[in-house]
């Protein structure tokens, strides 16, 4: 199976099963969604993971510059998941479940008290 039709099948049974809703409904919810933006490469929704007062503080220490700013901490995220995990390609984290299920779980654990909950929204808000 392509590792493209592997990503869309995860993110459709993501749907189907009610964890992509709103990814800032629970802490859970906002893990699940930043793995699989980073299993997707996708900068954006990765991005939206941080609380806007730490997407400040991010942009603001990489010069003002919010592009450079979301890709170099996708870049350092994206590589410490691959060397941790022994990940070829990002990719690789949809293709087998229990890999996105332990990643999701150990960013649960290891952010512990670095989610916090905004207008009823959670986000991630930490210097990592």
């Amino acid at each position: 199976m392509s590792r493209f039709l592997s990503f869309i099948l995860l993110t459709a049974m993501l749907f189907i099963c009610g964890c992509a809703g709103d990814p800032h409904s629970s802490r859970k919810k906002l893990a699940e969604s930043f793995v699989t933006a980073l299993a997707g490469e996708d900068q954006e929704t990765f991005w939206q993971a941080f609380a806007p007062e730490m997407q400040e503080k991010i942009i603001k220490n990489s010069g003002g510059d919010e592009d450079r700013a979301r890709e170099t901490l996708f870049n350092v995220f994206l590589t410490a998941v691959k060397e941790k995990y022994q990940i070829k390609e990002p990719e690789d984290i949809v293709e087998k479940k229990e890999l996105f299920r332990k990643i999701t779980d150990d960013l649960l654990q290891d952010a512990k008290g670095k989610f916090i909950k905004s207008d009823g929204k959670w986000y991630i808000n930490a210097d990592f």
